[in-house]
């Protein structure tokens, strides 16, 4: 099964290469503001969270939504999966200095917004899966305004899930919103029982 998730609004799609795999099962969709949202699906016979947010400009409006994304997130159980995909309007830089959750491939000069994003994935033991793969700049800039390009949005996993994540690539040539172009994640989820499946039929070809 292979999951898509655009940000900085979330778009689901599947493929089921096998027909035993099961239907994904929207669970639930929780709206904690106008700035987060957490969506719980039940796909392979485990749950995924998927959250989306947007930070948003005023100094108050980010101390609450930083405090209330700490929260939520500190709420999913360690062990379930999560996805969050988010306009953090924040800069991370193309400097790992130390941060587990950053691979070095990035756009851009860190700010202080970067810092939090780091910080926060860091606190969650998250990877922040564009900065993952080495992409030309028009596959990491993700908001465009006047003369001037940025890297904003985001998409995080588990660091132990991260291998489950193919790609995650920005597409320059469309727009999910205004200024902004989307930010394609592609994951994909196997199942013990597809795996025992695949090897048997490997071996009784040989």
């Amino acid at each position: 099964m292979f999951c898509t998730l655009a940000a900085p609004r979330p778009r689901m799609a599947s493929e089921l290469p096998y027909p035993s795999v099961p239907v994904i099962l929207f669970q639930e969709v929780k709206r904690f503001s106008d700035r987060v949202i957490k969506i719980m699906i039940i796909a392979e016979k485990r749950r995924l969270y998927f959250s989306t947010a947007y930070t948003g400009c005023p100094e108050q409006v980010k101390e609450e939504f930083w405090t209330l994304l700490h929260k939520k997130t500190a709420e999913i159980p360690p062990e379930e999966m999560i996805v969050v995909a988010e306009d953090f309007n924040g800069h991370v830089g193309t400097s790992k200095d130390g941060y587990k959750c950053h691979s070095g491939f990035s756009y851009g000069a860190r700010n202080e917004d970067g810092e939090r994003i780091l910080e926060c994935a860091c606190s969650h033991d998250l990877a922040i899966m564009n900065r993952t793969f080495r992409k030309r700049p028009l596959r990491l800039i993700s908001f465009y305004s006047g003369n001037t390009r940025s890297q904003i949005d985001y998409v995080l996993v588990r660091r132990r899930d991260a291998n489950l994540v193919s790609d995650a690539k920005v597409v320059p040539c469309e727009t999910v919103a205004t200024q902004h172009r989307p930010l394609i994640c592609t994951m994909q989820f196997t199942s013990p029982e597809q795996k025992r499946v695949k090897r048997r039929g490997q071996e009784h070809i040989k």
